[in-house]
């Protein structure tokens, strides 16, 4: 059971607005014991002190921000060698592409997308593609007059059970994301209800649906490849962020030059930094958005106890796994949701967002590898210690 409660509060940053009208919690005697939030914060202080070049965390319960008086941040947002002989510290609002965790705000999306158009996670994908799109299995036009196999649903794409991972290694080619590789992998096609295998070609795919269910339900123009990432962050902006009260998320940095770049292991001060940042056509879909820990975590709270989107949408995303890692929610880590996010390369970025149903929210962001760190990919991984959600994972249990 996650915890509900009103809306708070603290310092200059709210998590839930007044208007929200959520419900106060009433005392459950079935809830186990919350997580102590000052020993969560030290926890994850501990385990990423002397190990990364610079990270960010923040953590909220109840909708209320929390920060003990020794966590948040520490380390570097840039090298000396980065801002002119002068390092700049990081700071839990430094925004920086929060990678793959962006897949839960697209799921968040495309659930609310959904209920505004009439239609539910088992409708079919099809009947939203662009019309001169050549499509393959399970992306056929109902009435085709020809043998169908399984369409393929948003819940396949949402799950990555579509089969358009294992399209794409039979097909032996890498395929880019942005409009033209979401226009390959249709006509490839795929396999509904295949076992699932992360690939971002999903949530690439549905950027372009999320798309078309906006210009749907906002009465927009005609989605084409210039303004189809466009409209998916406009909704994300209009329906997620603002009612969260969450203002100027986007997908690029405000400043380029000062934005906050990524390092390699071991990183000094005389490193150089690489700034992650995907091209307009990778936004509001697999991964692309900038965010701070504070506001990540804030949306976070939204979703559990505020009204992003309806009770019976969320609980279908936890069941189903949709926006969160497959691993969520199992054996040791019931009551754990989480996603996290990796840009890779010989400079890397690390994310995690995370809910507890202690009524707890933690994001954390590195800008490094952690040390001792996989170099892979985790994002739908078990969530190992030397990894941000292994990090937030293994802090909440030891705060329990």
């Amino acid at each position: 059971m996650f915890r509900s409660t009103t809306a708070t509060v603290l310092g200059a940053f709210t998590l839930l607005a007044a208007s929200a009208g959520v419900p106060s919690a009433a005392p459950d005697d079935d809830l186990e014991p919350q997580a102590d939030a000052v020993k969560l914060a030290a926890s994850i202080q501990s385990q990423l002190t002397g190990r990364a070049f610079g990270w960010q965390f923040a953590v909220s319960q109840d909708g209320k921000f929390v920060q003990a008086s020794t966590a948040g941040t520490s380390g570097f947002a840039l090298s000396s060698a980065d801002a002119g002989g002068s390092p700049v510290a990081m700071t839990p609002t430094t925004k920086m592409d929060i990678a793959s965790a962006t897949k839960t705000v697209t799921a968040i999306a495309t659930m609310k997308l959904l209920r505004a158009n009439d239609l539910t996670i088992e409708s079919r994908v099809a009947p939203y593609l662009p019309a001169s799109w050549k499509r393959g299995a399970g992306f056929e036009k109902a009435g085709s007059g020809r043998p169908q196999p399984k369409p393929i649903r948003f819940r396949h794409l949402l799950a990555h059970t579509s089969g358009i991972n294992q399209a794409i290694a039979a097909g032996g080619v890498s395929i880019p994301n942005g409009w033209e590789g979401s226009q390959t992998i249709v006509k490839n096609g795929g396999k509904a209800d295949s076992s699932r295998v992360y690939h971002n070609h999903n949530y690439g795919l549905l950027r372009v649906l999320n798309a078309e269910l906006y210009k749907r339900s906002a009465g927009k123009p005609a989605v084409t490849q210039s303004n189809h990432a466009v409209y998916a962050l406009e909704h994300m902006q209009k329906g997620i962020f603002e009612p969260a009260g969450l203002k100027g998320i986007t997908c690029a940095p405000a400043d380029p030059v000062t934005a906050m770049k990524s390092y390699p292991v071991g990183a000094t001060q005389t490193s150089k930094g690489t700034l992650h940042m995907g091209g307009p056509e990778s936004c509001a879909g697999h991964r692309g958005l900038f965010m701070s820990a504070f506001q990540h975590v804030q949306l976070l709270a939204h979703l559990r106890h505020g009204e992003i989107i309806e009770p019976e949408d969320l609980d279908e995303m936890d069941e189903l796994r949709l926006g969160w890692n497959q691993n969520a929610d199992k054996g040791a880590n019931e009551g754990a949701f989480w996603h996290g996010g990796d840009l890779l390369g010989s400079n890397q970025l690390h994310t995690c967002g995370a809910t507890f149903d202690d009524g707890t929210e933690v994001s954390i962001m590195v800008n490094s590898p952690i040390a001792g760190q996989s170099t892979g990919d985790l994002s739908d991984k078990p969530a190992p210690p030397a990894s941000p959600c292994g990090v937030a994972l293994a802090a909440w249990k030891a705060a329990k």
